[in-house]
């Protein structure tokens, strides 16, 4: 490509106005650039323009066609600018200079004597220049006028007939602002008297559009009985601009029959023009052609132009945008400046949706505030003001461009349309149901994904009626998910099993992947004809829950694990005999245990295997509630039968006797039970206090039955559990007084049972017995020693200054193929809230809670294949008043950047946490609270990747970052703890020690900002 050819793309202004200087010195630069601007106001126009005159600059000096009709605009407006050696276009059929020429096809241009073709006038019946044409269409000269009847006075008398509340005069000026040429006018009255009913019905025939601007006229002037009409393809009451087959249709349906698939991306669209092979190019596809390209100012790149300045072309990235507090919502951001209001407004505020706090409406935020936002009739009421979506005319707006609803309901009439265009009557209401969405942005932002795109388009071509075996044939995945549910929820498809018939799908296809067609038999027949009947029979009208579903599968696939392991062995169903099974089941890298051994019953039930055996354990325990009568039994049972292990016949009693939840048994330790004599003290208080048991030991129970309080043991000696506080630990502490034998009874905690004192020896002292109680040979205290001693744990305090010592607890849990590690707390943290506050989060911490926060969010930054969960959602606020703005209460999770996990699954994952393993992990203090060297500006550069990500999901935040950023913000929370105690007793006036996770900081991404706050008094 040449330089000139380069100019013509790039500045075809610049080069008209050059060679225009070439020719003409009379005129200056600027006066020429002007003119130019004016005459030809598109790029399309300017570069043709420019073009021709590189082509051929003596167009400039003869002025002859064959040229562009600009090439003719140019010379008649220099010329009336006072130019002289620029020479007057001439008429390409006299060839005499003229002041005004007009255009014709394949660039030819002429005068009106040459142009215009003589007819027989109507009148004199000679062949004359035609002047006007009478209300049948015929020709008249300038002789012959058409003097027939008033065509605005009959008009009148229509339109005063239809709606007698509009005078003449209100006529007769909507009928003048509707066409100002006298010739236009009569045409227009004749239009309308020779067909009244274009005023009332069939306004969409009228044969010039004046008839329609007459029409607006008149409803603006307040007539009732003068309606505007409506499209005739998509029956909506729009501006009918465009002429198709006869009638004038709304601007979407004219851009729906002239879409073209796309050269350049494909989409099917009305194309904004073609390239220099007439290939049709959309609007996003011609401002992204090399040629339209312009290098931007700010950058130096050839790229769209998105501002053009004083300066020059800018690109998106490159515009204007000045950094300050959003009049919105109060951020310090990059900003734009509003036309709306004139003031800066965050790009989170120009694309955000709300419910006006002025009127209700869900629409987009104009002005107001974070909390009270207003859209644009809120904004100004004054119509004037505000522009119209050129497609629906309702949406206020400024843009001259289309709405985002017309945009959506475009893409979706075209996606749905097919190649006629029309929607087929059964997806009128799915239609209707997206493009009626509240959101329509989300609405757009669904469609425009490739596969949503990819699914409608082909739903749209089809021809058959849209049913769920329809959709069968089509990809599967989310996508097609979400569109059935969307489908069923309108009513265009009756609701199905969704997760029963993939997994009629999974079966089928498990089964056919099978090569012996024996086998293939056998699992077809398990899964269909046992699981499947059994789980259908239970269902009845339900449908499938996600447990029924994975029991059916774990079956299955534990059976095809079991058939392909006796394949490689070279064995099948029938040739396998015990000793190949129990070679089986003494493999520890099996899996599915259980799930294979109901596969093999089942086998040997049909006959599809002989002579196997896999042993079951059938549940033999209650199956519907206990009476009164068999829980004493059951006591009875515990206490006596000593065959029973002895940590289940005491966690029995508990369970029974007291009502204590098994998690809370299973977490008993040594320190828990104190040993005295013959008697076994608890005196852990585990939960609030149970209604005390029901019933009587009946007419066969022994004659002494227990005690609530005291068990007897058939040795003689006594299980009690007395109202007294634990014993300490083995180190020097003051003794603790007896609690008074007079103490009511009814204050006693679930494991507190106050024993009679008639029920005491004389020679007992209450007090802990002074023997160790190694000393003991009772069986029970020494069973339940030796069960729980493996759970003791010195508790000692952790100090700053020494290695932390954080306890904590690790579960497993699996989603599909990928098993998940998470960690929490061993203990919970009650004093400790995490609060969304919309535009910030608030953390308030005491010291205890904030030391181990900050234990744990350095854990995090050592744990990159980990989920670090604290709970805190349920825990009581501080007692002092939040600010208002706390909307809600969250739990937390840390997890590294790299783990790569979609917190829209957190909420499976969580409900398949179990009770977990408990650790000790030792944290470095000295590590932990010493400022790492960290480079503060780098944080700052483009290129930095040691940031925060935040996720809101299922009342949870997430805390997505490197190790670099864990690790340089866990002193935050050490901070707290270490400063905050002593800094509020000393600072009465202002009680708030306080840090930040703040945006000026360079760590957060598109996190907001995290307020820490120490506090020291909560509710209990």
């Amino acid at each position: 490509m040449t330089g000139a050819a380069e100019e013509v793309l790039a500045d075809p202004v610049g080069l008209v106005v050059r060679l225009v200087g070439n020719v003409e010195k009379r005129l200056d630069a600027a006066q020429v650039r002007d003119i130019v601007c004016t005459v030809v106001r598109a790029r399309a126009g300017r570069r043709s323009l420019a073009q021709a005159l590189h082509d051929d600059s003596s167009l400039l000096r003869a002025g002859r066609p064959p040229a562009p009709y600009c090439v003719a605009k140019l010379p008649m407006a220099l010329n009336e600018a006072g130019a002289q050696n620029v020479a007057l276009p001439r008429c390409g059929e006299c060839g005499r200079a003229c002041r005004y020429v007009g255009s014709s096809t394949g660039g030819r241009w002429g005068c009106s004597p040459c142009f215009d073709k003589p007819a027989v006038c109507v009148g004199c019946r000679e062949e004359r220049r035609v002047v006007s044409r009478d209300r049948h269409g015929e020709p008249r000269c300038a002789n012959c006028p058409d003097t027939e009847g008033d065509p605005p006075q009959e008009l009148t008398e229509l339109v005063t007939s239809l709606d007698p509340a509009l005078d003449d005069e209100l006529v007769l000026a909507a009928l003048g602002r509707a066409t100002v040429r006298p010739a236009g006018q009569r045409r227009l009255a004749w239009a309308v008297v020779a067909r009244p009913e274009l005023l009332t019905s069939v306004g969409y025939e009228a044969p010039a559009p004046a008839v329609l601007w007459f029409i607006d006229e008149l409803v603006k002037a307040g007539t009732t009985n003068v309606v505007r009409p409506a499209c005739p393809r998509c029956h909506g009451v729009k501006a009918l601009s465009k002429p198709l087959d006869g009638k004038r249709v709304c601007r979407a349906c004219f851009a729906r029959h002239a879409a073209v698939p796309c050269f350049g991306c494909g989409a099917v669209r009305e194309p904004a023009t073609r390239d220099a092979e007439g290939r049709p190019l959309c609007p996003n596809c011609m401002i992204r052609q090399p040629a339209n390209l312009e290098e931007c100012v700010g950058c130096g790149r050839r790229k769209p132009v998105a501002n053009r300045l004083s300066d020059g072309p800018r690109c998106q990235n490159c515009r204007p945008r000045i950094t300050a507090e959003c009049s919105i919502c109060g951020r310090t951001a990059l900003c734009d400046m509003s036309r709306a209001t004139g003031q800066p407004w965050c790009d989170r505020c120009q694309q955000r949706w709300v419910a006006g706090s002025g009127c209700g409406t869900v629409t987009q935020a104009r002005s107001g505030t974070w909390e009270a936002p207003l859209c644009a009739k809120c904004t100004n009421p004054d119509p004037e003001c505000w522009g119209r979506c050129p497609v629906c005319t309702g949406t206020w707006q400024l843009s001259t461009r289309p709405c985002q609803r017309c945009v959506l309901d475009q893409q979706v009439c075209d996606l749905l349309g097919g190649a006629t265009g029309a929607i087929r009557p059964e997806l009128t209401l799915f239609h209707e149901a997206l493009t009626s969405a509240e959101r329509p942005d989300v609405a757009f932002a669904w469609v425009s994904r490739s596969k949503a795109r990819d699914l409608l388009e082909r739903i749209g071509r089809d021809k058959r009626p849209v049913t769920h075996a329809v959709l069968d044939e089509l990809p599967g995945g989310e996508v097609l998910a979400h569109l059935r549910s969307v489908l069923v929820a309108t009513g265009t498809l009756p609701p199905r099993d969704e997760r029963l018939i993939a997994l009629e799908k999974w079966i089928t296809a498990t089964a056919q992947a099978r090569a012996d067609l024996a086998e293939r038999r056998i699992l077809h027949g398990y899964a269909v004809w046992h699981h499947m009947r059994r789980l259908r029979r239970r269902l009845g009208d339900d449908h499938t829950t996600r447990l029924q579903d994975q029991n059916v599968r774990c079956h299955v696939t534990a059976a095809n694990s079991f058939l392909d392991r006796l394949g490689r062995e070279g064995l099948t169903l029938g040739t396998c005999t015990q000793t190949d099974l129990e070679r089986w089941i003494a493999d520890p890298s099996v899996s599915y245990r259980g799930e294979t051994g109901h596969f093999v019953r089942w086998s040997v039930q049909h006959r599809h295997a002989r002579d196997l055996t896999y042993g079951t354990v059938r549940w033999t325990g209650p199956l519907s509630t206990i009476d009164s009568e068999k829980r004493w039994a059951d006591a009875r049972r515990l206490l006596n039968d000593d065959t029973l292990p002895t940590p289940d016949r005491v966690a029995g009693l508990l369970l029974i006797l007291y009502a204590q939840k098994i998690a809370n048994i299973s977490q008993l330790t040594v320190d828990d039970v104190h040993f005295d004599g013959d008697t076994v003290s608890h005196v852990r208080h585990l939960a609030s206090r149970p209604p005390r048991a029901a019933g009587h030991p009946g007419p066969r129970a022994r004659r002494d039955p227990p005690r609530q309080g005291r068990v007897r043991h058939p040795a003689g000696r006594s299980l009690a559990i007395p109202r007294r506080p634990a014993r300490t630990p083995p180190r020097r502490r003051p003794d603790r007084p007896a609690p008074p034998q007079d103490r009511d009874p009814a204050q006693a905690g679930p494991l507190h049972r106050a024993v009679h004192p008639s029920h005491r020896s004389a020679g007992r002292d209450p007090r802990p017995n002074a023997r160790h109680p190694h000393q003991s040979r009772c069986p029970v205290a020494t069973g339940i020693r030796r069960g729980l001693g493996r759970l003791r744990r010195r508790r000692q305090p952790t100090r700053f200054g020494e290695p932390m010592r954080l306890p904590i607890t690790i579960h497993h849990a699996r989603l599909g193929a990928t098993e998940f590690k998470i960690i929490r707390p061993a203990q919970p943290l009650p004093h400790a809230v995490l609060i969304d506050h919309d535009r910030h989060l608030g953390a308030y911490l005491d010291q205890d809670a904030a030391r181990r926060i900050g234990g744990l969010w350095a854990l995090a930054a050592t744990s990159p294949r980990a989920l670090i969960h604290l709970p805190m959602r349920s825990n009581q606020p501080p007692s002092r008043e939040l600010p208002e703005d706390a909307t809600r209460q969250l739990d937390l999770v840390l997890l590294h950047h790299s783990l790569q996990f979609a917190p829209a699954r957190w909420k499976e994952l969580r409900s398949r946490l179990g009770p977990g393993r408990p650790r000790t992990v030792t944290l470095s203090d000295s590590g932990l609270e010493s400022d790492a060297v960290a480079d503060y500006e780098a944080r700052h550069y483009q290129e930095n990747r040691d940031l925060f990500h935040q996720h809101l999901h299922a009342e949870t935040l997430f805390m997505t970052g490197s190790t670099k950023v864990f690790s340089q913000t866990a002193r935050h929370f050490l901070d707290i703890a270490r400063n905050g105690p002593g800094y509020v007793p000393v600072h009465p006036n202002y009680p708030y020690f306080c840090t930040e996770l703040h945006s000026n900081d360079g760590i957060l991404g598109d996190a907001r900002e995290i307020h820490i706050e120490y506090c020291d008094e909560w509710n209990s």
